[in-house]
């Protein structure tokens, strides 16, 4: 009886899902808002690094184009599986949107202005800048990594049934 109830549980500990994928800052913030903790220190927001089982922490900064130092149009912290653009500048007539996207813990800390350093991932060059770099993510679902190992803990459980039990 005792080694089926050993049994049971170190099945049951294998079947502990390690993989939490990656950790990203995740906040938002509007120009109107009088708090800028968002935009200029993530880590003092409280609960705002998460878990992400997605492959990008992203930052999205929008700045006024007739005022470059003054209030933002809106600033974004977050993760994504496929950001929309990665480590790019787009300006047009009334805004200039920083896209940046990195695959470290917590690479999205930065102000959102550079592409490389703790701002997040590759200059839009190709360059790393010293900073972080680009690197494959850890997919759709990390969970998916499991997989063998739950198929091979099945076939240590049917033969210890089989062999020690019957």
């Amino acid at each position: 009886m005792y080694l089926k109830l050993i049994c049971v549980a170190v099945l049951c500990g294998l079947q502990i899902d390690l993989s939490y994928g990656l950790k990203c800052y995740s906040c938002t913030q509007s120009g109107v808002d009088n708090d800028r903790k968002c935009e200029t220190n993530p880590k003092s927001i409280q609960n705002s690094a998460i878990n992400c089982n997605k492959k990008y922490c992203v930052i999205r900064r929008i700045e006024f184009v007739d005022q470059p130092k003054g209030p933002l149009f809106s600033f974004y912290r977050g993760c994504e599986q496929r950001p929309d653009f990665i480590n790019t500048e787009i300006t047009d007539s009334q805004f200039k949107t920083y896209y940046r996207a990195c695959t470290t813990n917590l690479c999205n800390d930065g102000d959102g202005r550079t592409g490389s350093g703790s701002g997040g991932g590759i200059n839009s060059d190709g360059s790393d800048g010293g900073g972080a770099i680009m690197v494959p993510g850890i997919g759709e679902n990390a969970s998916a990594n499991m997989v063998p190992l739950a198929g091979m803990s099945l076939l240590v459980f049917i033969f210890t049934i089989k062999y020690f039990l019957c």
